[in-house]
């Protein structure tokens, strides 16, 4: 077995950010970087000590198959690639003030384990129940003030 088991309210989660993508006008991350809330499940990282360096190399591999397949697309249509994708940092979370939040008299996100052979340390935060689509967007606001709240928006490389 690969999970490491149930994630704890006292976790810290990192999201990978890439610019140009995930980043807002201001510097932080932006609400669209946390879409997939919900549908799949929002991916993160269990953070564990000494582990930015890794998180980095994750990141930049991910920005590179992000950009293969974009020129690879491009290709296809004969276009140019849209974008260039960068691996800039991660943004944190504690798992359960993401847990605690509450929408509409009940909770609005789940926090759960789901490691997968290759990252043992994968999680996902996803919708608790159904919302309207207007409702869903409004969470992902939410998720993205909770963030700022939690003073952790801002995107860093470092294992602080």
């Amino acid at each position: 077995m690969h999970s490491p088991g149930i994630v704890d309210d006292l976790e810290r989660l990192a999201r990978l950010v890439f610019e140009p993508k995930h980043l807002a006008a201001d510097g932080t991350i932006e609400v669209g970087a946390l879409r997939d809330v919900s549908g799949n499940g929002l991916s993160l990282q269990r953070r564990r000590e000494g582990d930015g360096s890794s998180l980095v190399g994750r990141g930049n591999r991910m920005a590179d198959e992000m950009n293969e397949r974009s020129r690879v697309k491009a290709v296809q249509v004969d276009q140019p690639p849209v974008q260039h994708d960068r691996f800039i940092g991660i943004v944190e979370l504690v798992a359960g003030a993401v847990r605690k939040h509450q929408a509409a008299g009940r909770r609005a996100f789940c926090v759960m384990d789901s490691a997968e052979a290759d990252d043992s340390l994968h999680a996902d935060i996803i919708l608790n129940g159904r919302w309207s689509k207007t409702a869903r967007s409004k969470l992902r606001n939410e998720l993205r003030q909770l963030i700022v709240a939690l003073s952790l928006a801002r995107i860093s490389h470092t294992d602080e």
